[in-house]
């Protein structure tokens, strides 16, 4: 009796009956770019009190950029070996510009004018080469390259989500498709449960539902399984760890010139928290070259060394571009971040690499879920009126 019941409205009204399954798909579909789009927006809070919304990825920041900094340190990138691969003559050649030489000529005449002569083109090479091979003896004491990944993610959020964009694009889109599609097919469902039970709660059911395991479905397919797994006779792989060739250069790319490019380890070295160990070495490097041992560390002039050493880190932090940019290119081609940082990430094992991504759906997966079922059941609500 209830079936053919359900029959008989359907054939009386079935191009509105239609609709639901289009409505389930498309409104589906909005909500989880609306998802989406609260992942990553707006940078900072928005709005009141309990009414205020900020994204869920510029939210976390610290903790996610903090989560990328160590994987990158700890697995991708071995910054002794990396820097290791600069030649100190060649690197002295291409920064010991007049502009350099004449900054020390200037210093050492105001902190040790009976020094001063002693700078030329070729003593300010040799210091370079000195310093440069200290580093690379002991980067950690001179440069905390975690410190500065977290800050340059940090500082500016919108770098971390311009990361997380990059590198998970499709997988974004995939969000949103699913919500779309599987709106759809559920939607039919939706569409004869309400002719057969033509209740106010049907629809709002039917489309929490939709919106529920919508969501839920489309993150299962990112990230798992994480091996790929045969099952009935067609192999399945998250979505994200397909593409783990393609995301790692993405990511290398970003790493390269975001995080870790030359001029960012420059400043790095001149201005981080372990700059003070670089004013050693150069007061160091420069008093090795003074006859007697006057700079030596009980010498008489070694306080005047340091105190030269620092103002001139001091000026060069204050635009490094004007004394290091001749050197940028080599620097970059030495180092190649990109390469050594790509090779490592596609290499890694897929428990690792979602790692890349999976944070900014894990962050608040629960949460980004119950919206999608909230708004889901909402818009079938709303169309109760309608049928």
């Amino acid at each position: 009796m209830g079936l053919a019941a359900a029959r008989i409205r359907f054939a009386a009204q079935w191009p509105l009956y239609a609709t639901i399954p289009l409505c389930a798909g498309l409104f589906n579909a909005l909500t989880n770019k609306l998802a989406v789009t609260m992942m990553f927006f707006p940078i900072r809070r928005r709005g009141f009190s309990l009414l205020g919304w900020q994204g869920v990825v510029p939210k976390a920041a610290r903790r996610m950029g903090g989560d990328v900094s160590d994987l990158l340190t700890k697995d991708l990138l071995n910054v002794t070996e990396v820097l290791r691969r600069i030649d100190p003559e060649t690197l002295s050649q291409r920064i010991c510009t007049p502009a350099l030489v004449e900054l020390g000529k200037r210093l050492v005449k105001d902190e040790v004018e009976v020094a001063s002569s002693l700078v030329t083109p070729a003593l300010v090479r040799r210091v370079i080469q000195r310093c440069v091979a200290r580093v690379q003896d002991d980067v950690d004491a001179f440069v905390d390259v975690r410190h500065l990944c977290v800050e340059r993610l940090t500082k500016d959020p919108s770098r971390l989500v311009r990361l997380f964009k990059t590198c998970g694009k499709r997988e974004l889109d995939l969000v949103v498709s699913v919500g779309g599609w599987g709106g759809l097919g559920l939607g039919l469902a939706q569409m004869g449960a309400w002719a057969a039970f033509p209740f106010s709660w049907t629809l709002a059911a039917g489309g929490a539902l939709v919106g529920l395991v919508t969501d839920w479905v489309a993150l299962q397919l990112l990230f798992r399984p994480v091996e790929p797994r045969r099952f009935l006779g067609v192999m399945w792989h998250g979505f994200f760890l397909r593409r783990q060739a393609e995301v790692s250069r993405d990511f290398a790319a970003f790493v390269a010139d975001e995080l870790v490019a030359p001029r960012h380890l420059w400043r790095a070295l001149l201005e981080g928290p372990r700059s003070s160990r670089f004013v050693e070495a150069l007061a160091d490097a420069f008093a090795e070259e003074l006859p007697g041992g006057l700079g030596n560390i009980n010498g008489p002039l070694r306080g005047a060394l340091e105190a030269a050493a620092a103002r001139g880190i001091t000026e060069v932090a204050a635009d490094p571009a004007a004394y290091t940019d001749p050197s940028a290119d080599y620097v970059a081609g030495a180092l190649d971040v990109a390469g050594a940082v790509g090779a490592a990430l596609e290499a890694l094992p897929g428990a690792r690499f979602e790692r890349v991504l999976h944070p900014v759906f894990e962050q608040d997966e629960a949460t980004l879920i119950a919206v999608g079922c909230l708004l889901g059941g909402l818009v079938g609500l709303a169309q109760v009126p309608l049928y």
